[in-house]
């Protein structure tokens, strides 16, 4: 797992939102934790949906 928060977007496809947060990837487990603020203990693991994209690190991953 990435150690550190970078800012990234999650994007509902469902709605045509976008929404800031620091995101990381979770290689062992293949999701993204994600958090409001670039503090650990906030962070969730966010669940694989064919409707949600997240832009990290100037990529868009479709989950």
């Amino acid at each position: 797992m990435n150690d550190d928060f970078s800012k990234g977007q999650v994007i509902d496809k469902l709605t045509q939102k976008t929404f800031d947060a620091f995101l990381r990837y979770d290689a062992y487990n293949d999701t993204f934790q994600a958090t409001s603020s670039n503090q650990e203990a906030e962070a969730v693991y966010l669940k694989k949906a064919i409707e949600v994209e997240i832009r990290y690190t100037n990529i868009i991953y479709k989950l």
